[in-house]
């Protein structure tokens, strides 16, 4: 327990100042470059956020509940190293084909190399974890994220060029990589050589878990590239700015959850339905409790504070902002009961009800931009989370119910779900 509460401490304050550093960004970049430079920057952020899914691919959740005896920390980090090299290839694709100019290009390819090292971060401080050493990985990431904005504060104030700024996070990201996460790993990892069959089994075991995270990320973004493509950019800024409380919603919750997972890994090992539930509905009741308590200080202090912080009148846009703050809340529910049908290995249904939800958010966004404007960008959102929510509350009941699930037999067909 003492371990359990140290690394709860450590990767709730490392987790807490990481999931706010986009937003100092926001407010760095929208203060010292302006609302145009702000709107370039949010959107490269956004979708460097979301190809971020391809580096981590199955992600941390998959690695450090993983038990195939063939697979380990060399696999893991191997395949992290091929996956993150497969992400910025694909983003210099995507950079040419939307035709970026080339100041939107570089700074967009540099936050994607930004991800790339924080998905390689990600893969050792998914060792760590497996080694009851999360309060490592809070070390981490609180010191990655105080020396990241203080940099890129200082570079983007002397230079006014985002493109030194961006590069300025690359290089302390670098650092932390090699003499935090990288040097206190070694004590866990094994010695010897990559077995490449083991990779790949990675690449094919996790790929469900994968297509869930892609699709999941651009249900988030769908309303900004709607934005992208019928609005100037002084509006995407002002989306980034509504929807950024929202992210950290997000962020926050996965400080939540992450202390968590080997504990629900274990009641299922037992087969212990009763504790796993238990613990999934006191991590969805801080979600609601996180929302609601957001929701309130909104309507009170959202306003004057983002004004106090981009130095923007955005009155107007109150009920926006507490739209999608209630919009998140949903969405970071659903994000939960993922999170547990994961470690049940149920990812094929779940990758279903993403893409049905992508196409809705596609089709919706686009229409209800058309027809409101930046109201329709909001409207969308909410929606899009309403009906993700639905279609996860059915799965998940529909698993729990499943008894086949909950007998010792039945882990031998985990795998093909």
């Amino acid at each position: 327990m003492t371990n359990l509460k140290k690394s709860y401490i450590w990767n709730t304050l490392g987790s807490g100042f990481n999931s706010f550093n986009s937003l100092f960004y926001m407010v760095i970049v929208t203060r010292i470059n302006g609302v145009k430079d702000a709107g370039i920057f949010t959107l490269s952020f956004a979708t460097a956020s979301m190809l971020y899914v391809i580096a981590t691919y199955s992600g941390r959740t998959y690695q450090v509940t993983e038990t195939e005896k063939d697979i380990d920390d060399n696999e893991f980090v191997f395949h992290r190293l091929m996956a993150s090299f497969l992400m910025i290839l694909i983003s210099i694709a995507f950079g040419l084909i939307n035709g970026y100019q080339s100041y939107k290009f570089i700074v967009f390819i540099l936050l994607c190399l930004v991800k790339c090292v924080e998905a390689i971060c990600d893969v050792y401080h998914g060792i760590l974890q497996k080694n009851d050493r999360l309060d490592v990985v809070g070390k981490s990431l609180f010191t990655r994220s105080i020396l990241d904005v203080v940099c890129f504060l200082i570079v983007d104030k002397l230079t006014n060029n985002l493109i030194f700024s961006c590069l300025s996070l690359i290089i302390v990201d670098l650092v932390v990589l090699m003499f935090i996460d990288i040097k206190k790993s070694l004590k866990y990892k094994r010695k010897g050589k990559v077995n490449y069959q083991a990779v790949f089994k990675i690449f094919t075991l996790g790929f469900f878990t994968f297509g869930i995270s892609f699709i999941a990320n651009y249900l988030v973004n769908a309303p900004r590239y709607a934005i992208d493509s019928f609005m100037s950019p002084e509006f995407q800024t002002i989306f980034g700015i509504i929807v950024m409380p929202a992210s950290v919603i997000m962020l926050v919750n996965q400080f939540i959850i992450q202390p968590v997972i080997l504990l629900l890994k274990n009641s299922y090992n037992k087969r212990d339905k009763s504790a796993f539930l238990k613990l999934i509905y006191k991590i969805i009741g801080l979600t609601c409790l996180t929302g609601i308590g957001s929701i309130i200080l909104a309507y009170f202090l959202g306003m004057p504070v983002l004004k106090i912080m981009y130095g923007l009148d955005l009155k107007e846009y109150l009920y926006d902002l507490l739209i999608v703050l209630a919009g998140a809340t949903l969405y970071t529910i659903a994000s939960v009961l993922s999170n547990g049908l994961i470690i049940l290995r149920k990812t094929k249904v779940q990758l279903y009800i993403y893409i049905i939800t992508s196409i809705l958010a596609f089709i919706l966004s686009s229409k209800l931009v058309k027809l409101f404007n930046f109201n329709g960008a909001i409207y969308s959102y909410l929606i899009i989370m309403v009906t993700l929510l639905i279609l996860y509350i059915i799965y998940f009941i529909y698993i729990m119910n499943n008894k086949n699930i909950w007998k010792k037999e039945g882990v031998k067909n985990e795998r093909k779900n």
